[in-house]
């Protein structure tokens, strides 16, 4: 499953709407073309307007946010379980169905569906 973390706004000013949109445009490339270390990782972009009717300035905010894959932070996990079962309690006789990072999982898993739910009940009601 894959998670998203915010990792900034950026801000871009100008006096006319086709600056902000040619600045926001070279950010956004720039964001996006960056080489990320691994495959199962990547960089999105939304921008939103802000208009204020008092500025005579335009302004456009760049959210970026870092997507990734799950399944590793959920491997190192069980994997650091497992060593300390090991070393601590000196067997080999886990129980993963004692977890609590399981039911974790399965909470998130649920939220992540109900927001998918309700989502996809707006889109279909804006029609």
């Amino acid at each position: 499953m894959l998670d998203t973390v915010k990792v900034a706004s950026l801000k871009v000013f100008g006096d006319r709407r086709s600056e902000v949109e040619s600045k926001v445009g070279k950010k956004v490339m720039q964001i996006c073309s960056a080489k990320l270390f691994d495959k199962s990782k990547a960089l999105h972009c939304s921008v939103n307007w802000v208009d204020d009717e008092s500025s005579a300035t335009f302004c456009a905010i760049i959210n970026v946010f870092y997507v990734f894959d799950e399944e590793d932070i959920e491997k190192v996990h069980c994997d650091v379980c497992r060593d300390t079962h090991n070393l601590f309690y000196c067997n080999r006789q886990y129980n993963c169905n004692q977890c609590s990072f399981a039911a974790y999982k399965y909470r998130k898993q649920e939220k992540y569906k109900e927001m998918k739910r309700a989502g996809r009940y707006v889109l279909n009601r804006d029609k």
